[in-house]
């Protein structure tokens, strides 16, 4: 016999009625509190919802159904019937429908297929000397499961007609793999002229597997996109859409994000909802309030395009006696300059950044004694990220019986981190790392507490304690590494 109750229920949703005596026994009657009898009349819709796990519909008391804005998929928190956590394990495909009634049987839409266990809870009591056991789960909708997907390595692609190549980061600050300990590298990957709609499609195409990104939002250039290890794909991709704030959904195996204000992208059309079809409608906007002023906050690189060039040389002699005499020592600097420029005014020159600086030191023969090079590295924004100074000198090379060779004797990398300082506009350096490399002579003849004596090639040469007959080597390698961390009063 069918039920009419109140429409708080869910409607097709069996309901358990329960009752026992004390000390005597407990019983369960499962009751479909819509019939036949609502099947008439034009207003009149029946709705029914079912869950199945592997293809077999499930008990259940009520489901709740998730979709937050900005997400991708549904999740279900459920509670079943019948309190038997067997029902559902974790290897069982779990398919939701809501289905209408078409006169003679129920016509249904998935509302989520594909879905595994994230989560049960089975709790067995006794209230008031009766049965209370409950059993409940969630559910993870693994078409929703590939916003969570993360590359095995951090990502930074960039434009190399924009920006430099990102510097490396620091050493200690690397993620390490669990099992080995090794350092997980991060990965630079250059891409010329890239927009936003090739960022999306390495973020959803190639990271989460779709196989293809509809859009409505304007395509742009990008100049930088980080797919970090804590943000996944989808953080990266979705940072460049926060001013539109777009809807993602799934189409088959198609990504679709689209902007509500803009015109539809080709293949989506608004549904038109006949009088017949609408039941209550309200529209109510928000009080507004007065508004004095607002605060935007900007951050750009200092120009819209930059170029490079190199200056004319910068010679300085240092006699006695002029060339050709001994002792004659001849220096030339060569700076290598950026440039920045804003498009609408490409004849103004916004910034000069020192780009590189070599300098050459030759003797009276014009033999060459000593170069050392710095190259500055800049972020996207412009920013100075750090810098790198490599130094050469004319030393005798052990792998070559000790003959006269420009080896490099030192480098030392120096990179800066920066965060928001608090002040609109304005940003501050949290963090820099300074790491030395020197070659260094290793005597094997030679011990120094139970070791091989070692000291830097280059001091080496200045005493004259090289020896290319004896049995020494040098090896290139770490001595020092200094990190700086700014910590903010107050």
């Amino acid at each position: 016999m069918p039920f009419i109750i109140p429409t708080t229920y869910e409607e097709g949703l069996p309901v358990a009625l329960g009752g026992a005596s004390a000390g005597a026994f407990s019983f369960s009657i499962f009751l479909d509190l819509f019939g036949e009898g609502l099947s008439g009349g034009a207003n009149v819709r029946r709705y029914k919802a079912r869950l199945l796990a592997d293809g077999v519909e499930l008990p259940v008391r009520s489901v709740e159904e998730r979709a937050p804005r900005g997400a991708l998929g549904v999740s279900l928190d459920v509670v079943l019937a019948k309190p038997d956590r067997s029902l559902v394990s974790s290897s069982s495909d779990l398919r939701f429908e809501i289905g209408v009634w078409a006169g003679g049987d129920y016509q249904w839409q998935t509302v989520m297929e594909g879905g595994r266990l994230a989560g049960l809870l089975a709790r067995y009591a006794n209230e008031d000397r009766r049965p209370a056991d409950v059993v409940s789960f969630s559910t993870l909708d693994l078409l929703g499961d590939r916003w969570t997907l993360r590359p095995a390595a951090p990502v930074t692609l960039y434009d190399p007609l924009e920006v430099d190549e990102p510097g490396k980061p620091d050493p200690q600050a690397l993620v390490r793999d669990y099992i080995t300990g090794a350092a997980i590298e991060p990965l630079r990957v250059p891409v010329a002229g890239l927009t936003l709609y090739e960022v999306l499609r390495r973020a959803y195409v190639e990271g989460c597997g779709f196989s293809d990104v509809v859009t409505n939002v304007p395509d742009f250039p990008v100049s930088l996109a980080e797919f970090t290890l804590g943000g996944g794909y989808h953080a990266g991709a979705s940072r460049f859409l926060e001013l539109p704030e777009p809807l993602y959904f799934a189409s088959g195996d198609e990504l679709w994000i689209t902007d509500p204000d803009a015109p539809l992208p080709d293949g989506l059309s608004h549904d038109v909802l006949t009088e017949a079809q609408v039941r209550d409608i309200s529209d109510q906007a928000p009080p507004r309030r007065p508004v004095e002023a607002i605060i935007v906050e900007y951050k750009a690189a200092v120009g819209d395009t930059f170029e490079e060039f190199d200056l004319d040389p910068e010679t300085v002699e240092a006699p006695p006696g002029g060339f050709g005499t001994p002792g004659f020592t001849q220096v030339e600097t060569r700076r290598r300059v950026r440039r920045w420029r804003k498009t609408a005014a490409p004849d103004v020159v916004v910034r000069e950044d020192v780009v590189r600086v070599e300098t050459k030191t030759l003797n009276h023969e014009f033999v060459e004694l000593g170069r050392e090079t710095e190259t500055f590295s800049f972020d996207a924004l412009g920013r100075q990220s750090g810098h790198t100074l490599a130094v050469r000198a004319r030393v005798p090379d052990l792998s070559a019986g000790g003959a006269l060779d420009l080896l490099t004797v030192s480098e030392e990398t120096y990179s800066i981190t920066y965060r928001e300082s608090g002040r609109a506009g304005a940003d501050e350096i949290a963090r820099t790392v300074k790491a030395q490399h020197l070659l260094i002579l290793i005597d094997g003849d030679k011990e120094y507490l139970g070791n091989p004596y070692e000291m830097p090639y280059l001091d080496a040469h200045h005493s004259g304690y090289i020896d290319p007959d004896a049995n020494q080597s040098a090896e290139f390698r770490a001595v020092r590494t200094e990190i700086e961390t700014f910590v903010r009063e107050g």
